[in-house]
């Protein structure tokens, strides 16, 4: 290819545009790997979008490599939001706010980045609970309550972080939805946790079910109704909504729930299936809280329904169990947020008191 015929470098652009539309990321960047041998140069444009391929294609390190080399050619808001994404996606909460601090200050009226600021403290604040800084969050709120002028989806994020303390607040901002967007998932699976706060269950029960028949691949709401049923005992229906949520995303908490589920359906072959699917993917969640429970629930389900099957005497038994949760728990606790919702916490303390052990 010539360098200066530039007709064929639009059309080899946007053939690179096409086909990233279609699914073919690494052809995309390929596409675009020949501009660049092509031109002497390239502008920030160019890394950016080749930095969004690769990051489609699952080379997170190659993305974050052109996202740097667009800020490096020009700052603009959108590399600053793949670079947060980029960390977000290694679980590095604290060098995506970065990513975005620093963009703020070059774009302190950007939208998309006030956006991005409170949606990955809400995440934040949702991994550690209570444990977020005030500062940082008197900062995200800040920042959201400016994009509230322009995205309805910031007046959700800004309602779940206030919803942590005043949900008055929080019904506020979710009216202002309302009024924009009354068929928003997210508003009615945000009120369902709000009501459940509020220790309204049936309104819980008929938020979830409203944000799922809004929008029936919307999995956030369907885990909530699983969960909602399977605290109320109502074993079929979670069964039917870990059924569906499982058909749209897969993780081990989901999958160490369901277990539970089907454990208290009397299906203990399919519930030690779930078990094993969820132990392999423990690894993958970030939330200490989260991590623990699962643990308990299978512990519990080995302990009780597997048990000594090796013919092994109480006593060795449970030295075993005790050294293997021993063990589980330290890799947790070197991996994880440290931080222990009480309720939790008081939970996880009499379960592993029976095995001489403390959180």
């Amino acid at each position: 290819m010539k360098e200066n015929d530039s007709a064929k470098l639009e059309t080899v652009q946007a053939a690179s545009r096409s086909l990233f539309l279609l699914g073919r990321y690494k052809a995309a960047a390929d596409s675009l790997n020949q501009i660049d041998k092509a031109k002497d140069s390239s502008d920030w444009k160019h890394h950016l979008y080749l930095g969004q391929c690769y990051k489609a294609a699952g080379h997170p390190e190659k993305a974050s490599k052109h996202f740097s080399m667009s800020l490096d050619k020009s700052p603009n808001v959108d590399a600053y939001v793949e670079m947060a994404d980029s960390a977000c996606s290694s679980a590095d909460k604290s060098n995506a706010l970065e990513s975005i601090k620093k963009g703020l200050e070059l774009f302190p009226e950007s939208h998309k980045l006030s956006l991005k600021h409170g949606e990955i403290t809400t995440d934040s604040l949702l991994i550690t609970r209570r444990a977020l800084p005030e500062t940082d969050l008197n900062y995200a709120m800040q920042f959201l309550r400016l994009a509230t002028e322009n995205d309805s989806d910031a007046s959700l994020m800004l309602g779940a972080l206030l919803q942590r303390t005043s949900a008055e607040k929080a019904i506020v901002c979710y009216r202002d939805v309302y009024n924009e967007n009354p068929a928003s998932p997210q508003l009615w699976n945000n009120l369902g946790v709000l009501c459940i706060q509020k220790g309204k269950k049936l309104a819980a029960m008929a938020c979830f079910r409203r944000a799922t028949y809004v929008d029936p691949m919307f999995w956030k709401a369907w885990l909530n109704l699983a969960m909602f049923y399977l605290r109320n005992g109502q074993l079929v229906g979670a069964f039917n909504a870990f059924s569906h949520v499982l058909s749209l995303y897969r993780n081990a908490f989901i999958f160490n729930l369901f277990a539970v589920n089907l454990q208290l359906l009397g299906q203990m072959e399919n519930a030690a299936k779930a078990f094993k699917k969820s132990k392999r993917m423990e690894s993958e969640l970030v939330d200490i809280n989260e991590r623990l429970t699962c643990l308990q629930n299978r512990f519990v389900f080995y302990a009780n329904y597997e048990g000594m099957s090796t013919g092994e005497t109480k006593a060795d038994f449970k030295k075993s169990l005790s050294k293997k949760l021993a063990q589980e728990k330290e890799a947790m606790y070197s991996e994880s947020p440290r931080y222990l919702e009480p309720e939790l916490e008081k939970r996880l303390n009499t379960f592993f008191a029976e095995f001489g052990m403390v959180i």
